[in-house]
C-alpha cells in the first residue's frame, strides 16, 4: 500500500503573516473575502502560498480590516511581487506602488517599527 503523497508547502512570509492576522482577529476568510468585494477561493489561494500577494491597495485593506501591521505586510507583498524588479526597466506597477507607499511611511515610523522594516527589506 503505498502512503499518499504530501502536498508542497507552498506558503510564503507574505501568506502566513496574511492568514495569522485573519485568524487572531477571528474572522472566517469568507465573511474578510466578502467584506472586501472579493472571492473566498481568491483569499485561500492567497493565504496558502497558491497565489501571490494580492495587488497593493488590497493589502492596505486586509492589513486595515485584520488590525495587522500595514508596513510589515507591505513588506512582505512588495518583497512577494517582486521589488527588486521595481528598480529595472520592466518593472511592474505594483512593485513600484509597493515600494512608494513604504517609502510614504517612513516619516512615521518609530525605531521599533522602522527596525522590522530594515529587517524584511533586508531579505528581499
Amino acid at each position: 500500500m503505498s502512503k499518499p503523497k504530501q502536498k508542497p508547502d507552498l506558503s510564503t512570509p507574505y501568506s502566513r503573516a496574511l492568514r495569522a492576522a485573519r485568524e487572531a482577529a477571528g474572522i472566517p476568510q469568507m465573511e474578510l473575502a466578502e467584506s472586501l468585494g472579493m472571492h473566498r477561493a481568491l483569499l485561500s489561494d492567497v493565504e496558502l502560498g497558491k497565489r501571490r500577494a494580492v495587488h497593493v491597495s488590497r493589502t492596505q485593506q486586509l492589513a486595515l480590516s485584520t488590525g495587522s501591521d500595514q508596513i510589515e505586510l507591505m513588506a512582505l507583498a512588495a518583497g512577494e511581487r517582486g521589488i527588486d524588479a521595481a528598480m529595472t526597466a520592466g518593472a511592474s506597477s505594483e512593485a513600484l506602488e509597493a515600494l512608494i507607499v513604504l517609502v510614504l511611511h517612513l516619516p512615521k515610523l518609530t525605531p521599533d517599527k522602522a527596525a522590522k522594516l530594515r529587517k524584511y527589506l533586508t531579505r528581499l
